[in-house]
């Protein structure tokens, strides 16, 4: 596309134009009367980097994980 092969480091830099993040949104409502969900929530974040790649994404950044669950820990809930 535009001269840009997609593949794992033109996709991660933005610079292949069809990249983009997969998103998981959580209402507070579920966070706070099911302890599943924020179960889950850890799950994903905590092994995030092992499973996306076993359904044909690329994992954040290390940092990425981390502000996420700092996210998670203080409740801030909803797209950054």
């Amino acid at each position: 596309m535009d001269g840009v092969a997609p593949g794992r480091e033109s996709v991660v830099s933005g610079r292949y134009p069809l990249g983009r993040e997969l998103h998981v949104y959580v209402s507070r409502t579920a966070l706070e009367e099911n302890p599943a969900v924020e179960e889950y929530v850890r799950h994903l974040l905590e092994h995030g980097q092992e499973i996306v790649p076993r359904a044909f994404f690329y994992p954040l950044s290390d940092n990425a994980y981390a502000q996420a669950r700092a996210r998670l820990d203080e409740r801030v809930l909803g797209p950054r």
